[in-house]
């Protein structure tokens, strides 16, 4: 059964969530982490340095990026864990 955990994080605390979830896979190889929220215009650099790190901690296809979304709840819903 994989585990879901969801995030709507301020960009400032992304890296670290993609840290947790690197621990987390190591323990247990069925997690993936959902990042909830969008960045503001001209973060794309940003964008580029979570990229990077998502392939350094071999995670690429362990997150997802969901951008803006109106239905937190709903997400809540199917998340093992919820990060904020």
């Amino acid at each position: 059964m994989a585990h879901s955990i969801a995030g709507e994080l301020p960009a400032t605390a992304r890296p670290t969530f993609l840290e947790v979830i690197a621990q987390l896979v190591r323990k247990d190889d069925n997690v993936h982490g959902v990042i909830v929220g969008g960045l503001e215009g001209g973060k794309q650099r940003y964008q580029d340095e979570l990229d990077k790190r998502i392939d350094e901690l071999g995670l690429h296809d362990r997150i997802t990026f969901l951008g803006q979304r109106s239905d937190m709840h709903e997400l809540y819903l199917f998340a093992d864990l919820v990060c904020h």
